[in-house]
């Protein structure tokens, strides 16, 4: 009996870190997807749009061009506000808001 206790003690241990884990690889997705949609907008704009387009963003968002980066990278999740200036901006759907 005791034995059954330890193994549905460590059976809901193991559930509960993988739920937890589970939860941070599907944000970790989400961060990625957005990332991805960004970047793919900012390939599709000519060398000389990108880094006009670029500082836009930045400026209208409130945010640094690093920051930018750091969206286009996944480094760093895109607010939902700023997914919404970013497609006005760009005057497109970009994001699944």
């Amino acid at each position: 009996m005791h034995f059954d206790l330890e193994i549905k003690a460590k059976c809901c241990n193991f559930a509960k870190h993988f739920n937890k884990t589970h939860t941070k690889l599907q944000k970790k997705n989400n961060v990625m997807t957005d990332a991805i949609k960004l970047k793919t907008y900012f390939d599709n704009l000519s060398r000389v749009q990108y880094p006009i387009v670029r500082a836009q963003i930045a400026e209208q968002c409130g945010v640094s061009r690093q920051t930018v980066t750091h969206w286009e990278n996944g480094r760093n999740k895109i607010p939902l506000l700023a997914k919404k200036e970013i497609e006005r901006i760009a005057k497109q759907k970009i994001f699944e808001v």
